[in-house]
């Protein structure tokens, strides 16, 4: 299954509205990145656990995805 945490964001500056690209993982652990524009600490903060409960509703909608897969794959007849 693919892996959400490694996948890159781009956030604005808060400060000079630069796309700054930062890893989920590093919003997710309430880390920090430097915007390369302004060079201020950008600190991320998740207080109401929004950035979990998103990777478990998509870790959801996958894996219900690729059990209807195989359930298609399981009626699914190719006639040649």
């Amino acid at each position: 299954m693919y892996v959400f945490d490694r996948t890159f964001l781009e956030i604005p500056c808060p400060q000079c509205s630069y796309e700054v690209d930062t890893q989920y993982r590093l919003v997710l652990l309430e880390d920090f990145v430097f915007c390369p524009c302004c060079k201020i600490r950008i600190q991320f903060s998740d207080d109401q656990a929004s950035g979990h409960r998103a990777r478990q509703s998509i870790h959801y909608a996958l894996a219900k995805f690729q059990k209807e897969i195989k359930n298609l794959n399981k009626t699914l007849t190719i006639n040649i």
